[in-house]
């Protein structure tokens, strides 16, 4: 009797508690620009009418803040926010053909939303055995199906806040030992008819997201 009682605690804790369960709270939609106005790395070529802000999600404040992981870069993620403005200025009309991070030995390209998730997601694993454990293996499903929601939510999370049009994040997969972006530069390539322009914006700062 009591190890019924036992376990029908433990399923509702489970259930309705969330103990020792995944979650996924972060702040939800793309950022507005202003923002990073401030704090963000800026450039505008007045030339060809274009203003680029960019903002690298490296510190655990951050990654807290926008993706709910402090660990986003031992997980192999660098989000970073990107406003891009491209005003009409006689008959030029830029795109952007890519982006990517560069330093003097490599070039590191975008990611989509759906390699980012792989990335982050959360475990089953470990919670399973665990919840399975203390409930008498009643908590196998209920642990895996928590775990299911909340990697929907991530998947979902990154999908919306994925760079489509003018503004949003660009996902990048970086080494999971990678401690600073200084020297690094993000780069954008972009392109009018026969032209070809590229703009860089240096990083900077230690990556704490880890």
């Amino acid at each position: 009797m009591k190890k019924i009682v036992l376990i029908g605690l433990l399923v509702v804790a489970i259930m309705f508690l969330g103990i020792g369960c995944a979650s996924y709270n972060p702040r939800t939609g793309i950022p507005d620009v202003k923002t990073f106005q401030e704090t963000g790395i800026k450039a505008v070529n007045a030339e060809a009418g274009i203003t680029i802000i960019a903002y690298p999600i490296q510190t655990k404040e951050d990654a807290d803040v926008y993706f709910d992981n402090t660990s986003l870069a031992k997980d192999g993620l660098l989000p970073v926010y990107v406003s891009v403005s491209i005003g009409d200025i006689g008959n030029k009309n830029y795109r952007v053909e890519t982006v990517f991070i560069q330093t003097e030995s490599r070039s590191i390209p975008t990611i989509s939303a759906e390699r980012a998730f792989v990335l982050i997601k959360k475990s089953y694993a470990g919670r399973m055995v665990a919840w399975g454990i203390w409930t008498y293996g009643i908590g196998y499903p209920i642990s895996a199906a928590h775990t299911a929601s909340v990697n929907s939510k991530i998947e979902k999370d990154l999908k919306e806040k994925e760079m489509k049009g003018e503004s949003g994040f660009l996902y990048f997969k970086i080494p999971d030992n990678l401690e600073s972006l200084d020297s690094y530069f993000l780069v954008f390539a972009l392109a009018d008819k026969d032209r070809n322009l590229t703009v860089k914006l240096p990083l900077k700062g230690n990556i704490t997201a880890r």
